[in-house]
């Protein structure tokens, strides 16, 4: 093995290592219809408790749903995630 074979080795290796470490690529979102109002609801401004009562659930339930979210969209804050709704017109 060359020098020039292992210098490519090297740079395949070290990309597939930050290919495997990167966050997933944004797609398209697939949220459940109601995981699509709480988003709306949490773009709007609205705490925990204030969606609850507007769609008659509990606020536990409120808080499976945005967990839920935060996962599906890999958005870890509140606020960052009511901006992304507010953005993406939810």
């Amino acid at each position: 093995m060359t020098l020039d074979d292992r210098r490519a080795a090297l740079v395949e290796d070290r990309a597939r290592v930050r290919k495997a470490m990167s966050f997933p690529e944004p797609g398209p979102l697939r949220l459940c219809p109601q995981e699509r109002v709480v988003l709306g609801m949490v773009g709007a401004g609205m705490s925990d408790r204030e969606i609850g009562e507007a769609l008659q659930i509990r606020k536990t339930t409120v808080r499976c749903y945005l967990r839920r979210i935060h996962d599906k969209t890999a958005v870890p804050y509140r606020p960052r995630l009511a901006v992304a709704a507010s953005r993406a017109g939810a």
